[in-house]
């Protein structure tokens, strides 16, 4: 007995006009005809014939309908395999198709790689998303019973992507790549004939040079970076990953993340040095990895010189003092320079000058200075490239000896600036900021090599403040013969001598003379 049954027939008829019986109808079932029997064997379709009171049943049986799935929205994403395990028919209160297992049997089945499903309708045109099949309970989401072809509606995922590497050499932590350009992916990327080239993360990060990676792994997991990773992502890679959709309804989009992660291997480069017979090499690294800090190079060291640095090139143009920052296999050449024994002649001091040993790649400052009786030390003389140098050895000086000799100059005045050439020595200025006393002096060197000053440079004493000026030494007869322009200009002496060895005096050489009271000329000068 089946209860629920509609049924609009007439309760009543004459023989003057016959009924015809319509079926009987109700949710999930067949009707199978009237009957003038419970069993249903003897068939009645109207009152024709018939005078009397009428007992008619109705056959009803249980409705077996179809499923279909649509071709572009469905099938075209459902294997063979996963089809078969999948409703194609059901019924009144199918428990396959129910509101606890519609989803399990037939929706979770259908995956689109890039999409997500929003839900299955009756129509192309989604109005009501199904929840079930064959519910006893009619409603827009759970249609009467029907033959049914099912609509899939899917909106494409945009998803947000972070890419983490670990670099192993330095530890195990992960760290987080800056790839603003690769962030987000959509589906159409993913669908594209290339898919989506995923980002190298040595190009993007300069830190990281001097390593190697396998490309992108879905999972941070060890065995898994034993095979080549992903450097290009596609639709297909994505059942990979274990990722949450977030459906957004009013665009019609869906969001997501991903992660990918990578490892990072620092790079082996081979180190080979080029070591002269006789060197000694400390270094015995023979392969070095890219670092920013930490690849130290120990100096070398060979009898007699002193290296200088290592350099990439067997011409030594191309000096390093490490290899940070650097990538590539290299070749190392110790750069060595002479040593150079400096030989000191003091020209009449008895000082003790301690040994000195000079290289060619740097220079000397000699802060030794020696002293003579009555003179003032004014620097050293180069013997073989017979050169003043002053205090310092210059850079560059090549050959196998050294030789420097004292040079002084013969006043007690030690604030005078002198410079000299193998014939003559130049008083070039002062250093004092008030002199009662000036001195100056007949000559440069000491008892044994000595050259005559004969010229004061243009403003060496200009507005100097002078008490007394006396042009030799006692005893010694003035040597100068040249006074450069505003030599002595607005100097403050009160009294002055031009002396007679002067031959040639500079425009305003003793002008602007505002102190001075008692002036006596000696020298013999052209009018100019």
């Amino acid at each position: 007995t089946v209860t629920g049954v509609t049924n609009a027939n007439a309760k009543s008829y004459s023989v003057e006009a016959d009924v015809v019986f319509e079926p009987a109808t109700k949710n999930g079932y067949a009707f199978g005809g009237w009957y003038l029997d419970s069993a249903c064997t003897l068939a009645i379709s109207s009152t024709r014939g018939y005078a009397e009171k009428l007992t008619v049943y109705g056959k009803m049986d249980l409705g077996t309908y179809t499923i279909d799935y649509d071709q572009a929205s469905i099938l075209a994403y459902v294997d063979a395999e996963t089809l078969a395990t999948m409703p194609t028919s059901y019924v009144l209160g199918d428990t396959n198709t129910t509101s606890t297992t519609f989803k399990s049997n037939i929706v979770n089945k259908i995956t689109r790689p890039g999409y997500y499903l929003k839900g299955l309708y009756l129509e192309s045109a989604p109005t009501s998303m199904l929840t079930a099949l064959g519910a006893s309970t009619v409603s827009a989401t759970a249609p009467a019973c029907q033959d049914v072809t099912l609509y899939a509606l899917w909106y494409p995922i945009t998803f947000t992507v972070t890419y983490k590497y670990r670099k192993l050499e330095t530890g195990t932590s992960l760290s987080t790549l800056s790839a603003n350009d690769y962030k987000t992916v959509t589906a159409s990327d993913l669908d594209s004939v290339d898919g989506f080239a995923l980002p190298d993360p040595l190009e993007l990060d300069a830190n990281l040079s001097g390593r190697t990676y396998k490309g992108w792994y879905p999972a941070d997991v060890a065995e898994n970076y034993l095979a080549d990773g992903m450097l290009v992502l596609r639709s297909s890679d994505l059942d990979k990953f274990t990722f949450t959709v977030r459906a957004v309804d009013a665009s019609q989009t869906a969001t997501a993340a991903l992660t990918l992660y990578t490892r990072l291997l620092a790079i082996d480069y081979n180190i080979t040095y080029h070591i002269p017979e006789g060197a000694v090499n400390p270094n015995t690294k023979t392969t070095y990895q890219y670092a920013t800090t930490g690849n130290t190079l120990q100096a070398a060291t060979l009898d007699g010189y002193t290296f200088v640095t290592w350099c990439l090139d067997e011409e030594l143009q191309e000096p390093v003092a490490n290899l940070n920052n650097m990538t590539g296999d290299v070749d190392l050449y110790p750069y060595f320079e002479k040593n150079i024994a400096v030989a000191f002649e003091m020209n009449g001091s008895t000082t003790k000058m301690n040994p000195v040993t000079y290289t060619a790649d740097k220079q000397i400052v000699l802060s030794q200075k020696p002293a003579l009786s009555s003179h003032t030390f004014a620097g050293w003389w180069y013997v073989e490239g017979a050169t003043y140098i002053g205090t310092t050895i210059p850079q560059g000086l090549k050959g196998d000896t050294l030789t420097l000799r004292a040079m002084f100059y013969n006043s007690t005045t030690t604030t005078l600036t002198l410079t000299m050439d193998a014939e003559h020595a130049t008083i070039t200025g002062k250093t004092f900021t008030t002199a009662t006393a000036v001195t100056l002096p007949t000559y440069m060197g000491g008892t044994e090599v000595q050259v005559p000053v004969t010229e004061i440079t243009g403003s060496a004493f200009r507005a100097a403040k002078i008490s007394t000026l006396t042009w030799a030494p006692a005893g010694k007869t003035c040597t100068i013969t040249t006074v450069g322009t505003y030599a002595f200009y607005e100097a403050t002496m009160t009294t002055l001598t031009i002396p007679a060895s002067l031959t040639s005096v500079g425009r305003n050489a003793f002008g602007g003379l505002a102190s001075l009271t008692t002036l006596t000329v000696e020298a013999t000068l052209p009018q100019n």
